[in-house]
Parts: structure tokens; sequence; C-alpha cells
């Protein structure tokens, strides 16, 4: 397999020809789908951050995992909450910058 490496300059050029320069990006954390990056993970996210974008990036702690409320509860979503609530170790923690836990 001949994969083009991919440069941070070529990263900006996207993301301001889709038009999400300077807006909130939501980015997945596996750079599989960006193919090899020169500088890696840090080249994506300084590209990012240099047309203006904000970051979000989900984590998906199951240290802070919580079931949803109960009236938010789909009933036809393939869960068993009578059976099974799901991950609880989330309820009544807060997570903030100065959280040190890692999971």
């Amino acid at each position: 397999m001949n994969a083009e490496t991919i440069h941070q300059e070529q990263i900006e050029a996207i993301i301001q020809a889709v038009g999400v320069a300077n807006r909130p990006v939501c980015l997945h954390s596996s750079l599989r789908s960006f193919g090899y990056v020169a500088g890696g993970a840090s080249a994506v996210i300084d590209a990012f951050l240099a047309v203006g974008c904000t970051l979000l990036t989900p984590t998906f702690s199951w240290g802070f995992a919580m079931p949803p409320p109960v009236e938010k509860r789909i009933a036809q979503n393939g869960w068993d909450y009578d059976n099974y609530l799901g991950p609880t170790g989330g309820i009544g923690r807060i997570f903030s910058p100065n959280t040190k836990e890692i999971d």
C-alpha cells in the first residue's frame, strides 16, 4: 500500500475548503481516517487551531458514565433498563479540568 503523507498545511486547506474554519469542531480521537500525518496527532490539532477552530474531543470516559434519566430513555433502543441500568460510575460525579483521574 502506497499511502501519501499528509501535512499540516494540507489539513488547514481542507478545513478552510469545507467551511469549518473559525468554528467549533468535534474531532474523533482516531487518526486512522487521516492516513499518515507528518507530525502525528499534534499536527492535526495544530492545523485546526491554526485556522481558528475550537476542538471538542469526546473521551467517552467510563469513570463518569451514567444511564440517561428515566424520562429520556428510548423505549425501543434494544436496552432493558429493568434488567441492567448500565454504567453508573458517574452518578453524582462532576468532571472538570482539575480532575486528575484517567481511566
